[in-house]
Order: C-alpha cells, then structure tokens, then sequence
C-alpha cells in the first residue's frame, strides 16, 4: 500500500470505503493486494438470496403449450447460511439482505434462517420476499428453542412482502428476534389461513414506525401484535366504507400509543363526490381520533387538481377536492389537545371528464372526475385555518406528495388563504 495511505486510521479507510459504490470498489480491489482485502469485503453490503429460480418456458414431448415451471434449489438456503459462517469478515460488512423464499417450505427450514440472522451482527435491513406457503399443516417453530432471543439487539427496516402467513405467531416468531426495529413494512399482504392462539409470553421489539400499502392488512396484524409498541402508523386512506371501518378500528385499538399517523393515497384511486359514493352508506367520512389521546403529529392527504398540463410552471389554477379537503377538516376536529403539528401532503391528480376516460391517465395516477366531484379554489382555507387557531399549531406545514412539488403560485395561494398562521409564523412549506 502507498505510504500516504498507510498513514491513514484503518477506521477513516473503512468509512471511505463504505461510502462508495460498487464500481468504486471493484475498482479499489485492483489496486493492491491491501486493498483487495479493504474493498473486497465491501462488496457484500448488499445480499439479494433467492432460493428457487425460473428457467423459462419448457414444453413436452408431446407439443402441449409451453408453460413456466419454477425450480427449487433446495441447496442454495443452507449454502448462504455456510458462506456467513466461514467468512465472519464479509458478514461484518453485510447491511441489506433481501430473501426471496416463494415456494414449498421443504426448501427452507427456520433453523437455517437463524443461522443466517446470527453471522449478522451489523444488519441494517431486512427483506423477507414471500413466506413458504405450501405443505400442509406449516408453521414456523418457537425460536426460542434454538436461539436466545434477541438474536440481534436492533434492526433499521424489517420488511415483509408477497407474504402469506400461515398463522399469527408466524409475524410475532420474527419480530422476537430482534430487540428495536425502526421501520416495520408490509406490502402485498396476504392473511393467515388458521386460527391459532397467539404466545403471550414472547418478547417483542421496540417498534418505531408500522407502515402498511394495505388498509385491510392491518385487520389481521393488530390482533396479533402488541399495540402498545405502535407509536407511529403509515396507511393508505381507504376511499369505500369497509376499509374506512377498518382503519377506524385500529386507529381505535392503538389509542393513546399513538403519537404519528401518517395517511396517504394508495395509486390509482378514483375519487368524486361523497353523496353519489358508495362511502355515503357509512355514517361518518373521517376519522374519529379522540381516543389518540398522546397524538402529536399527524399527516392528511389532500387532492389538487391542475387545470393546465400538470406541471407546476405553467398550472392555470390549481382547486381543491372539496371531499377530501372535508374529510381533514371533520378529522381534526376529533384530535386531542396533544397535537402539535399537521402535515398537509398534496397528492395532484388526473382531472377526468368522466368515468370512460379516466382510463387515459396514467396506472400510478389519482383520478378525479370532472362532472361528479366538487372543486374550490386554493385560497379558501377558512376552516383549516380555524383549526390551527383553536388548537395552537405550533406548526402547520404544507408539502408536496413524493414525486411532485409546490409552484410559487401554488405556495403563494396558501399565504393567501392562511393569513393568520403566516402571520404567527406557524405556516411551513417543505
């Protein structure tokens, strides 16, 4: 190695090191024989296993239509959990692991899977792709007899996906396993198919943020785990009467845990007016939160429409979707005294003439249409600004929904009609 660099703290090498990315480092492992063995171990911050793979179409012998047939490789699960163990060194440095393990649980046995969690000591996050779902009669084991639990004292992001519990403890047999997660995701969530008597004497994780693309999965999840861990809650806003009730379930059940919901708009919604919606058959439009009683903060998805082409540059008008708009309003006034920030998040949606051509817009669009929903301009906020007075805000913060952003004129119409948050220097803009 140079001598410049043997000056260096081996400490400095390694956050250099870890900072670039895997071009970087392949590069760097051709320096020298010191920094083959620096670089090389860096390479494997990033673990993405899969444990069945898809050759392709396969036909038979006699002409039948060609059909994608999945093989196991059995093989390959227990090959990670030997790789971590015979090289401590690289596992030191492993970060992220993705999982894939869809398919027959003959493919896959927990055993080994806490073998892998314990060569991890440095794990950050952690993707499980499709618990096994086949066999008759599969559940996933006690760690505890196997493993002292925690096996790792703190996890970043746990995330679920393409999952299919058999039974409830399947979740809780996993979360024991570590002592903190800051993030907790399910996407693509799937139920159990069994009812079973979830452990009570288990361990469980401090959690920080539950986040679900899925309003109704968080019916099955909350049962099975402990509310009162749940301070901060992520959940699409249902737009029918079931999934309203079903999140005003859970909002009800996590209580005075709560101290951060965050409401956002699942894609490809279609949105009108509440009096010719099925969501009319339910008795209320928003979400009682009197029972949040420790609720600090809290973010509400609000609908804008832009008359012009959609880019904030040259928006004629932007108006507001008076249903959506309502249903913040009606929610806040449920809020304890204990809140102290909103968060107002635009989503921009696809203004459509009617029903026929709202298929034009785009399949990760919000949809509304012209003729059946009721529109008002930006600049009458009157009750969103009563709201700030009687519960003395100390912030108020409008922003844009990921993968959009505010115009000047758009922010300026907010001045407008928040005069006397501005005034207090409670209004925000991110």
């Amino acid at each position: 190695m140079d001598a410049r660099c043997q000056r260096l703290p081996p400490e400095l090498v390694h956050n250099v090191l870890e900072d670039l990315d895997k071009p970087s480092l392949a590069t760097c492992t051709l320096v020298s024989r010191d920094f083959m063995e620096l670089a090389r171990p860096c390479l494997f911050r990033n673990i993405i296993w899969n444990f069945c793979r898809s050759p392709g179409p396969q036909s038979d012998a006699s002409g039948a239509p060609a059909r994608l047939q999945q093989h196991h490789l059995p093989e390959r699960f227990p090959l990670l959990a030997d790789f971590l163990e015979s090289q401590p060194k690289i596992a030191s440095y492993v970060r992220r692991v993705k999982l894939c393990m869809i398919g027959d649980e003959r493919f896959y046995s927990f055993v080994v899977f806490l073998r892998i969690l314990r060569r991890l000591p440095r794990l950050h996050a952690l993707t499980l792709v499709g618990i096994p779902d086949e066999g008759p009669g599969y559940i996933f084991p006690d760690p505890r007899e196997t493993v002292s639990v925690p096996l790792l004292p703190s996890l970043h992001t746990l995330k679920f996906t393409d999952t299919f519990m058999r039974q409830p403890n399947d979740i809780n047999y996993i979360l024991c396993l570590f002592g903190s997660i800051e993030h907790l995701i399910f996407t693509d969530y799937y139920g159990y198919d069994k009812e079973d008597d979830s452990v009570s004497d288990l361990p469980y994780p401090r959690l920080g943020l539950l986040e679900l693309n899925d309003h109704f999965a968080i019916a099955d999840l909350i049962p099975w785990m402990q509310p009162q861990q749940i301070h901060k809650l992520k959940i699409p806003l249902p737009p029918s009467p079931p999934g309203l009730y079903v999140v005003q379930e859970a909002i009800t059940k996590l209580g005075g845990a709560l101290h951060h919901v965050h409401f956002t708009f699942a894609p490809r919604g279609t949105f009108y007016a509440r009096q010719n919606a099925q969501a009319h058959a339910m008795e209320q439009d928003f979400f009682d939160l009197s029972s949040t009683t420790s609720l600090e903060s809290i973010v509400l998805p609000l609908l804008i429409c832009r008359t012009a082409s959609g880019e904030p540059q040259v928006a004629a008008t932007t108006l507001i979707h008076q249903d959506t708009y309502n249903t913040i309003i009606a929610t806040l006034a449920t809020a304890a005294r204990s809140l102290r920030k909103i968060t107002v998040e635009l989503y921009v949606a696809f203004l459509a003439d009617s029903w026929e051509r709202s298929s034009r817009a785009g399949r990760e669009e919000l949809v509304v249409i012209r003729e059946e929903a009721s529109l008002r301009e930006l600049r009458h906020l009157g009750e969103l600004e009563e709201v700030c007075l009687r519960m003395a805000l100390r912030t108020l913060e409008v922003r844009a929904a990921p993968g959009s952003r505010l115009s000047e004129r758009e922010k300026e119409g907010f001045r407008e009609g928040l005069p006397r948050p501005l005034e207090r220097g409670v209004l925000r803009f991110s």
